[in-house]
């Protein structure tokens, strides 16, 4: 299964334990459900171009993951930024550990 299958296949509840376990706030939880919320009915292809991590956080909350937003969560999560961490917790809980952008998942 592709990274991006696996990462859209993410349950709201997995995102959520996979926040915490990133050391993030539950403060941090409601602003993504927030932009999550906020952006539902924008197209992917309106979004993803130029994102920042918040959004590309939020979309992978909300399950709309596209063959955008799969390769940044893979790139936030090995940067040197307090976000990587949260990234590379998405990853983890979708089962995707030690990926690089061309694996398959």
């Amino acid at each position: 299964m592709s990274i991006r299958n696996r990462l859209a296949a993410l349950e709201s509840q997995q995102v959520t334990k996979s926040v915490a376990k990133s050391g993030a706030t539950s403060e941090l939880m409601k602003q993504l459900h927030a932009v999550a919320e906020r952006i539902r009915g924008t197209p992917l292809c309106d979004l993803t171009s130029g994102a920042s991590p918040v959004t590309i956080a939020a979309l992978i909350l909300d399950g709309r993951v596209d063959d955008e937003v799969a390769p940044r969560c893979v790139e936030l999560s090995k940067q040197t930024t307090p976000s990587a961490k949260l990234f590379q917790c998405f990853l983890d809980a979708a089962g995707c550990k030690h990926v690089n952008l061309t694996e398959e998942g």
